[in-house]
């Protein structure tokens, strides 16, 4: 019987060979999320990040939220309380129907469009055509919050006041998290993507400038000091975020805001979905 002979060094050269292929194939996958050169440096500090804006030295952000489906509508009439319409929810294709002037579009308008809007179409059917339109329920633009936080994981909704302080103080702070190790993950799915590591324990002892969120921006507040911010993002984004959404779409279809919009109290929290 005929016995294969093994060239010498062949066993060394396929494991090289094979050694490699693995590599490329890891740097085409999850590991490949960033350029190898960019994960051999550490991501910018929050002093070092583009176009972040600090607490009393830059204005807010410019925000408006426009509507979208999902998004639930109430309209109050001052003058008509039969007409009060407490919940309209704006479907899919993006108009609503109203009392006295059928199908009204919506999607893509402020609520001051709306109002606006509104007051127009019952000026011609109402003697007093004085209303109010509020968004009352997001389906989209919030901040998520994850990590060791008391409150446990969940979204709340974005306003262009809300700073990193304010959200992880309606988490619940103190819960073992390592707040000198605070993960920020911004435009995630988009070519402005970035994250940073911030120091909340700075920003709360005064000497750091607290910072303004942005929509759809995600904070994730670790149990301990994070070395490779890159690695873990990378890791974080796959396993966690990933048993949610497809990588193709957008942070705010997987987490949309359902509490109640008020800007002047503590904003609810929506429980993580279990799987």
């Amino acid at each position: 019987m005929a016995v294969a002979r093994r060239l010498p060094g062949s066993g060394r050269r396929s494991c090289l060979i094979f050694a490699v292929l693995l590599s490329l194939q890891l740097l085409d996958t999850g590991c490949g999320r960033w350029p190898v050169q960019k994960r051999l440096s550490p991501p910018p500090s929050v002093d070092e990040a583009k176009g972040v804006r600090k607490v009393n030295v830059d204005p807010p952000p410019p925000y408006e939220y426009h509507i979208g489906p999902g998004d639930d509508i109430l309209v109050r009439f001052f003058y008509y309380p039969d007409l009060l319409e407490p919940k309209i929810e704006v479907p899919s294709e993006g108009s609503i129907e109203m009392p006295l002037i059928g199908s009204v579009r919506v999607v893509g308008l402020t609520e001051k469009e709306l109002n606006r809007l509104l007051r127009e179409k019952y000026a011609d059917r109402l003697k007093f055509p004085d209303l109010v339109a509020r968004v009352t329920s997001r389906s989209r633009d919030a901040v998520y919050l994850d990590g060791a936080v008391s409150r446990g994981a969940g979204s709340m909704a974005y306003f262009s006041t809300l700073t990193l302080l304010d959200a992880l103080k309606r988490g619940g702070m103190g819960a073992g998290g390592a707040m000198h190790s605070v993960i920020l993950i911004r435009g995630i799915n988009t070519p402005d993507f970035q994250t940073f590591r911030v120091d909340a324990v700075e920003m709360l002892n005064g000497k750091q400038k607290d910072i303004y969120l942005e929509p759809n921006d995600i904070i994730y507040v670790p149990t301990k000091f994070i070395t490779d911010v890159n690695y873990f993002v990378d890791r974080y984004i796959d396993r966690v975020l990933g048993r949610h959404i497809a990588p193709a779409l957008v942070f705010p279809q997987a987490y949309p805001y359902r509490g109640t919009v008020d800007y002047d109290v503590d904003v609810q929290l929506v429980p993580e979905a279990q799987d």
